[in-house]
């Protein structure tokens, strides 16, 4: 990866240890509800930089099967105990099923797949966090309140295509530097998921 510069990728868990910061399941899975409910649960298992060392992933969580397995809250989750345990401004990349986000040599990302009628769904999500809008109750055993004006995190979504679709600098995750797709901002009310355009 970093001498070689060759191409390379994974799916499914070998997606989830791309990231610097990985959820490695080891104790078992983890469902958005249980994360929302409890961002301490036994199933938060969060790795920091202790593996792999992908070009401009070392600061970025994954996660995958997004929308089929319902991960958008668990993703908030992962943000915000890396923030409270390991004191990083992380960012999230999270993809569908048969969706692909590949990232150029200068850290430009474009999302491949296949969105059908049949299949109305293949997105990617670059997700990210400020500094100035923490978890208002971020604790063990209670449901997560992080709303922040309901702008408690920002979310870029980019529908993907054959020929690679939007634009995302993965490199600085500027606003101004992503094209092709929408933002939303979500948040967290009692430990609910919510979401609007932006």
């Amino acid at each position: 990866m970093n001498e070689k510069k060759v191409p390379f990728g994974s799916t499914s868990a070998g997606c989830a240890i791309l990231g610097g910061f990985y959820y490695s399941g080891e104790t078992g899975g983890l469902t958005s509800a249980q994360a929302l409910a409890n961002p301490y649960h036994t199933n938060v298992t969060l790795y920091n930089n202790d593996f792999l060392k992908v070009p401009y992933l070392q600061n970025v969580i994954t996660d995958q099967h997004y929308l089929t397995r319902d991960r958008e809250g668990r993703s908030v989750v992962f943000l915000g105990r890396i923030n409270k345990d390991f004191s990083v401004q992380a960012k999230c990349i999270a993809v569908d099923e048969r969706t692909a986000v590949c990232i150029d040599k200068d850290g430009m990302a474009k999302v491949f797949g296949d969105d059908s009628v049949t299949r109305p769904y293949s997105y990617a999500y670059f997700i990210s966090s400020d500094a100035g809008k923490q978890p208002e109750q971020f604790e063990a055993n209670q449901k997560v309140n992080w709303n922040n004006n309901e702008k408690a995190v920002s979310v870029y979504e980019i529908q993907a295509s054959v020929n690679g679709g939007g634009s995302f600098n993965v490199a600085t995750f500027k606003a101004n530097e992503a094209s092709g797709g929408k933002w939303y901002a979500w948040w967290i009310d009692n430990g609910v998921l919510n979401k609007k355009d932006q």
